[in-house]
């Protein structure tokens, strides 16, 4: 895989070949976090039943297509936000330019409101949100971090797009699962570890018709739901690295920071704070209710 000319900017901490558990650090990190009470939003969900198969297909081709050019934003090392910058997303924004035009950025940031009440976005300083938050799968309770972030829309019945991830995680604090948070698309994307894939597998047997992975739920049961791509395990709990692509500007996959890049080269990059979703509260900014998509899904292997 190219790295670009300027050198690869991905981060290192997965390149080993061994996955230790128990890590202090990262221990406190998630306590710290999954301490709060806030719960995830999950509304009962009314199925898109017009959803086609060449739709689902495409998700599926999307989430291992390449980007030529794109950018990259990373953490901040200080957050505002309590949670560590290692499980934060690497977000990398597809770039229609070449290495020597100056970078086009799809414009999230800062949720702003003006002085005669106009929600703006402030994309001179990117911002992500993050609530942590549970959910209970099989009877199993999981904590979870929800990151979004807001861009300006061109539709005017809205003027703010969310998009974001939501992580669950394993009783070690290892990543399990990612949905796709997106208050603009009407199928809804998740990426599983390969470990999970794997005891689904063993649990259920291979995919079912139409699906690819063996940990998706049947298309009659969930026509608008795909698991787009599986997602390395790494030696250290670690945020992911998000793909968004340029025309249309949607998530369109997640990969371990321990995989090669899927961008041939990296034009810019640029930093991000983490901020508590209590601030767009503040404001008077309320996030989509976002549906539980894990527990339609995904056929999730793990039992009490």
């Amino acid at each position: 895989m190219k790295a670009g000319a300027r050198g690869d900017p991905r981060e290192t901490e997965c390149e080993r070949p061994t996955r230790h558990r128990g890590i202090a650090t990262i221990s406190i990190i998630c306590a710290g976090v999954f301490a709060c009470s806030c719960g995830c939003r999950t509304p009962v969900f009314q199925h898109a039943q017009h959803i086609t198969q060449e739709r689902r297909d495409s998700a599926y081709a999307k989430a291992e297509a390449r980007f030529e050019n794109a950018t990259l934003f990373k953490p901040r090392d200080e957050l505002s936000a309590p949670v560590g910058p290692e499980l934060c997303p690497l977000i990398v924004e597809q770039q229609y330019c070449s290495a020597y035009d100056a970078p086009r950025h799809c414009g999230f940031g800062s949720v702003m409101v003006s002085p005669n009440g106009t929600p703006t976005i402030d994309s001179s300083f990117p911002a992500v949100y993050v609530n942590p938050c549970t959910v209970r799968l099989n009877a199993i309770e999981y904590s979870q971090l929800e990151y979004v972030w807001a861009r300006e829309s061109h539709d005017a019945k809205s003027r703010i797009v969310w998009r974001g991830i939501r992580t669950t995680f394993d009783s070690e604090g290892f990543p399990l699962a990612w949905e796709i948070l997106d208050s603009g698309h009407e199928l809804k994307l998740i990426f599983v570890s390969i470990s999970l894939e794997l005891a689904a597998v063993d649990r259920v047997g291979g995919p079912l018709p139409g699906r690819r992975f063996a940990s998706e739920t049947s298309i009659t049961m969930a026509p608008d739901f795909v698991v787009a791509g599986t997602v390395e395990d790494g030696p250290i709990p670690l945020g992911p690295y998000v793909y968004i692509s340029a025309r249309p500007s949607v998530i369109t996959a997640l990969l371990c920071r321990c995989s090669p890049s899927g961008v041939d080269r990296f034009i810019d990059s640029r930093y991000y704070d983490v901020r508590p979703t209590e601030e767009l509260e503040v404001l008077g900014f309320e996030l989509p209710p976002w549906p539980d998509t894990l527990g339609q899904g995904v056929r999730w292997p793990y039992e009490p």
